[in-house]
């Protein structure tokens, strides 16, 4: 007896709820429907600042010029004789030209790089699902089984790293590089934020690799998670199976049904006195 129950100690464990099973395509479909799906944003952030800090390093040198030149605009409009609200318009309509100019073409790649990234992660989802009200996420008690689980342990260690691995990395070169910061405030506005852009990139695009490096980290944790809680139990395998394909007790009877409707109808053909046939559909007897 010991034996026995022994052997079927795994089976009854199954049954009773645990989440062994691979998902079926149904799951998966039913998943998707509902915009559910695996991804990293600290990838798409990493990639996105790395991406940000690249072109900005391109666009130092052309920068550093149009910089320049609204210094000596601003300087010339500071210094003429006319009202001062009118020279501060025209102050503030050239920033903001320039800041538009250097703005745009910087931000307008780092979104599409965002975007390209989070469609390769997971493909296109679109689902009003997620946005309908769920007040389950206000219930105190999951908030903290989430704070516990595997998911809130490994967003410590993910803080954990970021703070160890990006810190020590900009705080590195922020060391190697602090005698250089008191010699830009000699020079002229247009240098000077050239050479702290360059000082400034230096450190960023480093720490921008570091955190991808945390974010392929999270690609790898972020695609088991989802996998794992797609599993299923083999009853909710059977509850599905019957659901598409129908109970198979029921499916039992019925053929059965049948076999006794084609052995009765044998039967009576032999024992009529005339049998009218249509040879395409039926046979009357």
């Amino acid at each position: 007896m010991t034996v026995t129950a022994i052997g079927l100690w795994p089976e009854i464990y199954a049954l009773n709820g645990e989440k062994s099973q691979a998902p079926t395509p149904q799951k998966r479909q039913k998943a998707r429907q509902q915009g559910q799906g695996w991804h990293s944003p600290d990838f798409q952030s990493g990639l996105g600042l790395l991406v940000g800090f690249v072109l900005l390093r391109l666009y130092l040198p052309w920068a550093g010029q149009l910089m320049g030149g609204v210094e000596s605009q601003i300087l010339a409009m500071a210094s003429s004789a006319g009202p001062f609200a009118q020279n501060l318009g025209s102050v503030v309509e050239v920033g903001g030209h320039v800041a538009l100019e250097i703005l745009v073409p910087l931000v307008l790649p780092i979104l599409v790089a965002g975007l390209l990234v989070g469609l390769l992660q997971s493909g296109f989802r679109f689902s009003l699902v997620p946005l309908a009200p769920d007040f389950n996420r206000l219930n105190p008690i999951n908030g903290l089984q989430h704070m516990f689980s595997k998911d809130g342990l490994w967003l410590l260690i993910k803080g954990l790293l970021k703070l160890l691995i990006i810190g020590m990395v900009a705080g590195f070169l922020i060391w190697h590089q602090v005698l250089s910061y008191p010699a830009l405030l000699s020079q002229p506005l247009g240098v000077a934020v050239h050479q702290g852009f360059l000082l400034l990139t230096a450190v960023l695009w480093r720490a921008a690799l570091a955190y991808i490096l945390i974010g392929i980290a999270d690609i790898g944790y972020q695609y088991w998670a989802f996998q794992s809680s797609l599993k299923m139990s083999t009853q909710e395998v059977r509850d599905e199976f019957k659901e598409v394909e129908g109970d198979p007790r029921i499916k039992g009877k019925r053929r059965d049904m049948a076999r006794k409707l084609a052995r009765t109808g044998l039967r009576q053909v032999k024992e009529a006195q005339v049998v009218i046939t249509n040879p395409t559909h039926y046979a009357v007897a």
